[in-house]
């Protein structure tokens, strides 16, 4: 009997320390941009998370901020054209928060320097408990911030007095995660890609931009979450092309409405679901050249069963060309019995595109608020 008594006392304690204690992470299902007033070039964007709170800047460039780098002298004739006036932006973001004990989520980050080939960057997150190899597993992109704010290469310096924290013309962005299971199931490798491409204006004031735009690089840093094990998953590929005409049959140049448009998607509103991959080209109907972008945008509402990913260049005031967008993405979907999940939508007007007295993007946080969802 006591035997017995010991025997029942040791497996009621190795069943204790087997249970995993929940984990939870927070991450981005929807984020986006836009100008108040007109069309901008990109020198920084954050869109990232901490505990409760986003932190988000966006900033296009002497044009949004009404500062001009040009102290030396360098850039001060007509092909160094800079405007110098204020724009604030609206963003919003869609916060997705997930909490379970069968489902391990765990949080990385990677900076990278990205251009037009792209860049790839491997980061290792740890696990609390031990899996096997075979355990399923998915990566979702948390955030992001991106900055022009790079010395010019040799170079490119030799060419042109451009000063590149006054941003480029995006011509493509994108990024991407690849998560594995290590060998010892201790860990996740995710590796993760970025790319950034810019292009030409095609205006004689900004000869000095476009004559470096093929050198275009910019600092990304990429937050992360893995969410290893459940039992169940989805997957959807999102794909959306627009393209839009400014000019009358007699060239004149005609504002013309740019709006969102959402795709159908089959997304069970019981997983927690992310974006593994977000890729955008802009221009693609005049691909010699870069854009100037008034709206970025992503997102994926499974009340709804819609997602979608934008772009455009409409302003209110002028638009300096045609304008086409094509996105592609992938939604990746994890659930299990206990999984608990939290939305927020997260909304900031009037966002100043400040900068520090060193000519840093100011960053702005901003607190949560209440949960627009709570399912369970």
């Amino acid at each position: 009997m006591v035997r017995f008594g010991r025997m029942a006392l040791v497996s009621a304690l190795i069943g204790v320390a087997g249970c995993a204690p929940p984990t939870s992470a927070s991450w981005l299902q929807g984020g986006s941009y836009r100008w108040t007033a007109f069309n901008h070039r990109l020198s920084h964007l954050t869109l990232q998370l901490g505990e409760g709170q986003a932190y988000v800047a966006v900033v296009g460039g002497a044009s949004t901020t009404a500062t001009v780098f040009d102290e030396d002298g360098t850039c001060i004739d007509s092909t160094c054209f800079e405007l110098p006036v204020v724009d604030s932006s609206t963003v919003g973001l869609r916060v997705q928060q997930a909490v379970s004990s069968t489902i391990q989520f765990g949080r990385g980050r990677v900076s990278m320097v990205a251009d037009a080939a792209g860049a790839t960057m491997s980061t290792k997150v740890g696990l609390g408990q031990t899996v096997d190899a075979d355990t399923p597993v998915r990566a979702f992109i948390a955030g992001w911030s991106l900055s022009t704010d790079r010395p010019l290469s040799t170079e490119a310096e030799a060419l042109s007095c451009y000063d590149p924290r006054h941003g480029w013309h995006p011509r493509a962005f994108a990024v991407s995660l690849d998560p594995v299971i290590a060998a010892d199931g201790r860990s996740v490798d995710v590796a993760v890609t970025g790319r950034f491409e810019a292009g030409p204006s095609q205006e004689e004031e900004r000869a000095c931009v476009d004559a470096i735009a093929q050198f275009a690089e910019v600092d990304l840093e990429v937050d992360l979450v893995v969410a290893v094990g459940g039992d169940a998953d989805g997957r959807i590929a999102v794909d959306q092309q627009a393209a839009w005409e400014h000019r009358d049959e007699k060239g004149a140049l005609i504002p013309q409405p740019q709006p969102t448009e959402g795709t159908a998607a089959d997304m069970d509103a019981s997983l927690a679901w992310g974006w593994s991959s977000l890729a955008w080209d802009f221009q693609i109907d005049d691909p010699e050249r870069g854009a100037y972008l008034r709206t970025v945008l992503f997102d994926a509402d499974p009340s709804t069963n819609t997602a979608l990913g934008f772009a455009n260049n409409e302003s209110p005031i002028t638009q300096l060309s045609g304008f086409g967008m094509a996105f592609s993405g992938v939604l990746e979907g994890v659930g299990s019995d206990d999984l608990s999940l939290t939305t927020w939508n997260v909304g900031l007007s009037e966002l100043p595109a400040a900068l520090d007295d060193e000519g840093v993007a100011e960053v702005t946080t901003v607190p949560f608020g209440d949960p627009t969802t709570d399912v369970k």
